[in-house]
């Protein structure tokens, strides 16, 4: 009852099978001994309310993949080198193996190894591509739950040339043990990004510092889970 006195959300098909997003408000009629003799109930249209809500969300995505965007231009360049540290060592072992397999008889344990390797940084180069692909495709906005170390994963390898290039070396450190680690229902995408605006504020804070770095630290208390960050 009291939740039809505040308003139900309910979804109603129309003849031409749309559908009408409706609020259904609903009170008891009581007579003069207090006796229950009915029920008195009206429905609201809410379509404008929920067509304000899909134009806010849609303008709340664009203006996170905009950001996201900015962000990859600022260090654009390094992680185009950091990109080519896996091409460039693709190309040097695959000469290795061609040296080595072109004697004769091949010794096959060099052989493998540089295959191996060349396997290795092909991987390292897949997973810059889809850490780039993932933070600048158009999404959206899902809530799911996440954990702090899973979250801290695309911002750490996209800002970690810059961090290489300034000398800067970025440590994790929690309050809790991994099997204890806690999570949280969240937009991860937002969530990514305001990580990414934080480490590249402490990155350029300490240009060509020495020392332990900047130190991610999100520790558990009793309202939820904080992340700090020190330069």
């Amino acid at each position: 009852v009291a939740c039809l006195a505040l308003g139900q959300a309910l979804t109603l098909q129309r003849t031409d099978g749309s559908l009408l997003p409706v609020r259904l408000f609903a009170s008891p009629l009581v007579g003069s001994e207090r006796a229950s003799q009915g029920w008195m109930a009206s429905l609201h249209d809410t379509s404008a309310e929920h067509e304000a809500a899909r134009v806010a969300r849609e303008r709340d995505e664009l203006l996170q993949r905009t950001a996201r965007l900015a962000s990859l231009a600022e260090f654009a360049s390094g992680i185009a080198h950091e990109l080519n540290q896996p091409l460039a060592a693709i190309a040097n072992y695959a000469a290795v193996a061609d040296s080595v397999l072109s004697q004769d008889p091949p010794p096959r344990g060099k052989a493998e190894d540089a295959v191996a390797r060349i396997g290795e940084e092909a991987r390292r180069a897949g997973r810059i591509v889809q850490s780039l692909r993932g933070f600048i495709q158009k999404r959206q906005v899902e809530h799911r739950r996440h954990t702090v170390r899973s979250l801290l994963e695309e911002p750490l390898l996209l800002l970690e040339p810059l961090a290489q290039r300034l000398r800067v070396r970025i440590a994790v450190q929690a309050s809790h043990g991994a099997e204890h680690e806690p999570e949280i229902d969240c937009d991860g995408g937002m969530i990514e990004q305001v990580l990414i605006n934080l480490l590249r504020n402490a990155l350029d804070a300490r240009p060509g510092a020495d020392g332990p770095g900047t130190h991610p630290t999100p520790p558990l208390d009793a309202v939820g889970v904080r992340v700090d960050v020190d330069d």
